[in-house]
């Protein structure tokens, strides 16, 4: 009897372990996210991220995983290269970054604080339909990138990327004192010292090189590009829009595919694809806003909303207005095409 006991209480405990370990495992892998890291700055904002103080750490300050190098992105807000693989990783709740700003001649450090649950939803539940993607009405995963962008004055701008694109968070990094060949060595892993440009010499190469780009950085770059505003789309006369999707000069990349004319915007958009209804029959339309931020700002507040109205009296005839309480104004300096639903 005792054994036959002994024989129930060791296939229990098995069963135990197994469950606690199954338990273990799922709670882990629920931890876990697909993503890779992208790195990138404002144009002209000429960077290089430091190798051995850019990294991903979770709660108890372990690393997850690195990134930095010169192969960071000029193309703008909102956007990177890839720097890491696409993997399963924990999901971070730290970030260190560290960096070599070429115009400003300083190194930039700082680690902050993640959004986890924020993070953890967007790239495990976030989904959408594949409206302006290119892969149909099929229901896809919205991200799948973690975007880490560096602008003047030591700002951090974090943004979860992929088919669509938000921000979770900006920081303030601090201005370091740190040794320019111990910079080189933490990036690029170089021994022999005596092959290595110096500072000036660096940054006189990279200047050079991007003269134009970093003449121009206040063109695409101003800190106020983050300060909320609130607009709506929507059409004149019988046609409705069913769906757009706006760029926005904080970096966004924002999908509005269910009640369209009621959704709230909190950026400035430079660019808005959309879709109309009539008769029904879909088509898609593009505008492009070149100069949205300066007409904005010269005739908008930030506190009230703005309507803004597309028009077509023609069909190869478009209007654009905006409205903000009575004051109605037309703008003049945008484009606008027809394009293909099925690219």
């Amino acid at each position: 009897m005792s054994r036959r006991l002994d024989y129930y209480r060791i296939s229990l405990g098995f069963i135990v372990l197994i469950i606690l370990s199954f338990i273990f495992v799922k709670k882990n892998m629920a931890n876990d996210a697909f993503y890779g890291v992208y790195i990138g700055y404002p144009q002209g904002y000429i960077s290089e991220f430091n190798g051995q103080h850019s990294l991903l750490k979770n709660e108890q300050g372990q690393i997850i995983t690195p990134f930095g190098g010169r192969n960071a992105s000029g193309a703008g807000l909102g956007e990177g290269v890839q720097n890491s693989p696409k993997a399963n990783m924990p999901i971070p709740a730290k970030i260190e970054v560290m960096w070599f700003s070429v115009i400003e001649n300083k190194f930039w450090q700082g680690e902050f604080l993640l959004p986890k649950d924020q993070l953890e939803k967007a790239f495990t539940q976030d989904k959408m339909l594949g409206v302006f993607t290119g892969t149909g009405g099929s229901k896809i995963n919205k991200y799948d990138e973690l975007i880490v962008n560096v602008a003047p004055e030591g700002k951090v701008y974090i943004y979860v990327g992929g088919f669509a694109t938000k921000l979770i968070g900006s920081y303030q990094a601090q201005a370091i004192d740190y040794d320019w060949l111990q910079h080189v060595e933490d990036t690029w892993a170089i021994i022999d010292r005596s092959h290595i440009e110096s500072q000036e010499e660096y940054r006189e190469i990279a200047i050079r090189a991007d003269k134009k780009l970093i003449d121009n950085i206040s063109k695409n770059y101003n800190e106020d590009y983050f300060t909320p505003v609130k607009w709506t789309f929507d059409i004149k006369g019988d046609k409705k829009i069913s769906a757009y999707a706006a760029n926005t000069i904080n970096g966004e990349y924002v999908h509005v595919l269910d009640n369209p004319v009621s959704q709230e915007m909190n950026s400035i958009p430079k660019e808005i694809v959309f879709d109309v209804n009539e008769n029904n029959t879909v088509n898609r339309y593009n505008l492009v806003l070149p100069n949205m931020y300066e007409f904005y700002k010269k005739h908008f507040r930030n506190d009230e909303l703005v309507e803004i109205t597309v028009d077509f009296p023609r069909p190869d005839y478009c209007i654009l207005y905006f409205k903000q309480g009575e004051k109605v104004i037309e703008l003049e300096d945008f484009s606008s095409q027809e394009v293909n639903r099925n690219i």
